[in-house]
């Protein structure tokens, strides 16, 4: 796993936190590590056909884009069993996004994330000048 990403998971919830260089990489690093919740070892399983889709999200400041990103590959993956491992930023602002990802379809997850929390999220720039975040998912 990417050094730059952590993973503290209990029984009803798991905090990713993640740090980057720049916002693009803040938001494809988040999207690594809820791959990685929802299924440990994912790239070993992505030997099929990729399916692409595009996502395209307005929001009020990054923060809330990035949630919104998030919660919107959550939905699109447990409605179709793909985990989405690539992407491509056509436009990356605070509050606007318009992306093209692809990824493989799998059996199954290895954990059920119900939901993207909001609860005390935060894109920062800390002491080193790199984006910082904690998201919260909910198990189901």
């Amino acid at each position: 796993m990417n050094q730059n990403i952590k993973i503290i998971s209990n029984t009803v919830d798991a905090k990713l936190s993640v740090e980057s260089q720049s916002l693009k990489t803040l938001f494809k690093n988040s999207l690594l590590g809820m791959n990685q919740l929802l299924k440990r070892d994912y790239r070993k399983n992505l030997d099929g056909d990729l399916i692409f889709s595009e996502i395209e999200i307005f929001s009020y400041d990054s923060t809330s884009l990035l949630l919104n990103f998030l919660s919107e590959i959550l939905a699109l993956s447990h409605s179709t069993h793909i985990i989405f491992c690539s992407i491509q930023f056509l436009v990356l602002t605070d509050k606007y996004l318009l992306v093209k990802i692809s990824g493989t379809k799998i059996d199954k997850f290895d954990n059920d994330l119900r939901t993207v929390s909001f609860h005390n999220a935060e894109i920062i720039k800390n002491q080193n000048g790199n984006y910082q975040t904690d998201i919260i998912f909910d198990y189901r």
